[in-house]
């Protein structure tokens, strides 16, 4: 049985490293080499090869088959970025999507992994699932999706950013060409008044799941900036202020921080800045430290 772009695509996803003409160039998984072209798929005939060692190409192919979900999904013919590099067009979006949801089940079946999590930074199993965070067990990297800040009510998929198992910060990694942007973890609806900045995916993550817990999230829309804190200045004009009641920007007590906290607050002075006075750098270990009490 020959293979599918899709079915080499849900699996093959994050080793994906440029399209050839019908080939599709991958950093094989078994070899991992450096030069990320050891493994090729030719789309017109549905086959994919490890030139290093063919075995390896055998063994992806199995596990393809040996998947059900993976086996019967065949109707994705194309891989393609726009050309603007801005959005990502509505094929690689449900790509992504299906890679995305694929590491987020196989984390809520690990329990203990989930305990880990919540050991390290107190997010429980029902946080994991309402924000799509997944783990890839081949990587041995904790997954989690970017989406497009948006007030339209929708969640529009921009990319993915990778983490090692110990969550050091040294070892994030983005997708390749996803574009810069604000991402928000939560979908703008009705019920949306306020709109709050946090500086990293685990504060905003956190300040969620605390809003949930006191019954109060709908009202908010959490947003933070993937590209790092100084991409912040650069995108905040895409924000549609009006569309809230109050603006919180709350972001790291650190040196780094400081100077967006001025610029941002000079420019936009109806936002209200919230500082932490217990000396927790973020909201994410505020939030353990100092109001679950688990460190």
């Amino acid at each position: 049985m020959i293979l599918t772009l899709g079915q080499v695509f849900y699996y093959l996803l994050p080793y994906f490293s440029k399209e050839q003409g019908d080939e599709y160039v991958f950093q094989c998984p078994y070899c991992m080499d450096t030069g990320k072209d050891n493994l090729k798929f030719n789309a017109k005939k549905g086959i994919l090869h490890c030139f290093a060692n063919p075995e390896h190409s055998k063994a992806i192919y199995k596990k393809i088959m040996n998947n059900p979900k993976i086996r019967q999904y065949s109707k994705v013919t194309e891989y393609k970025i726009v050309e603007d590099n801005k959005y990502l067009s509505p094929m690689y979006q449900q790509l992504l999507t299906m890679y995305i949801d694929n590491c987020c089940a196989k984390l809520l079946d690990d329990k203990e992994l989930l305990a880990y999590l919540y050991q390290q930074r107190g997010l429980t199993p029902k946080t994991v699932d309402f924000m799509n965070i997944g783990y890839d067990h081949f990587l041995n990297r904790w997954i989690i999706p970017n989406f497009g800040y948006t007030t339209k009510g929708g969640m529009i998929i921009f990319g993915y950013e990778s983490r090692p198992k110990d969550f050091s910060k040294k070892g994030i990694r983005r997708l390749k060409d996803s574009p810069s942007m604000l991402a928000s973890v939560n979908r703008f609806t009705k019920n949306t008044e306020i709109l709050c900045i946090v500086e990293g995916y685990f504060d905003a993550f956190a300040l969620w799941q605390h809003l949930e817990e006191q019954g109060q999230a709908q009202k908010y829309q959490i947003v933070t900036p993937p590209n790092g804190v100084n991409s912040l200045i650069k995108h905040i004009d895409s924000i549609d202020f009006q569309k809230y009641k109050k603006h919180y920007l709350f972001l790291d007590n650190d040196l780094a921080a400081q100077p967006v906290k001025d610029k941002i607050l000079a420019n936009y002075p109806f936002f209200t800045e919230i500082n932490l006075t217990c000396g927790c750098k973020d909201f994410n270990e505020h939030y353990m430290r100092c109001i679950k009490n688990t460190v």
